[in-house]
């Protein structure tokens, strides 16, 4: 429910204040991180629940309950998104939103519709890693991982101008990202070459889908 309320916020403040959401979203990012030390000051949440620790690191049927939620997630949103009516809108406002209003699509009411789902997805993220990791943190293992949800994203053939993507190339592109991670790590390459290979990638993969989108 709040990160719902968080994508809420967002979808607000893009949509009627006009604001542009790279910088939006980074001005509540650091907002929202800003509430979460000022709740906790600034320590580690225990959590001992064995219930809501089983979501974390339980198993079903000898894989991960994490890896069932992945599936089942990514299911649902690549079924509303290819399906639906109002996953085609969505691309719809995404490729042209000056068509897409002359099509009838309230488009305001879209944008926030989109953030707040958005920021229900960043929620389910964050118990899903509480519960991996037994405790809720204002600096998680996830600060920094900015860079690598774009380009993981752009890897994946979604559009930064929007209206192109699919659920599969996105995961596809987490993918790619954790076997780079991995592969690093693997050849102890210092922490300093690896944001150097990252940005890198990064830079690559938005060049290349500039170029097919030019052709296209």
């Amino acid at each position: 429910m709040l990160g719902g309320l968080a994508g809420l916020v967002n979808g607000i403040i893009i949509t009627y204040g006009r604001v542009n959401a790279v910088i939006a979203t980074l001005g509540t990012m650091a907002i929202f991180r800003g509430i979460a030390f000022i709740m906790s000051d600034g320590q580690s949440i225990a959590i001992f629940s064995d219930t809501f620790r089983f979501i974390g690191i339980g198993r079903i049927l000898g894989l991960p309950l994490l890896i069932w939620i992945l599936v089942l997630t990514a299911i649902v949103f690549h079924l509303f998104l290819a399906r639906s009516i109002v996953g085609r809108n969505i691309y719809a406002l995404g490729g042209n939103p000056v068509v897409a209003r002359f099509s009838g699509i309230n488009i305001n009411r879209y944008r926030v519709g989109i953030y707040i789902m958005s920021g229900v997805a960043a929620g389910l993220a964050g118990i899903l890693l509480a519960a991996r990791t037994g405790s809720g943190q204002p600096v998680s293992g996830s600060q920094g991982l900015e860079l690598e949800a774009i380009t993981a994203a752009v890897l994946g053939g979604c559009a930064l101008q929007g209206g192109k993507g699919t659920i599969v190339g996105a995961l596809l592109g987490v993918a790619i990202i954790g076997v780079l991670n991995n592969g690093m790590i693997l050849t102890s390459v210092p922490t300093f070459y690896q944001l150097l290979a990252k940005g890198s990638l990064l830079i690559l993969a938005v060049v290349i889908a500039e170029y097919h989108l030019n052709r296209t």
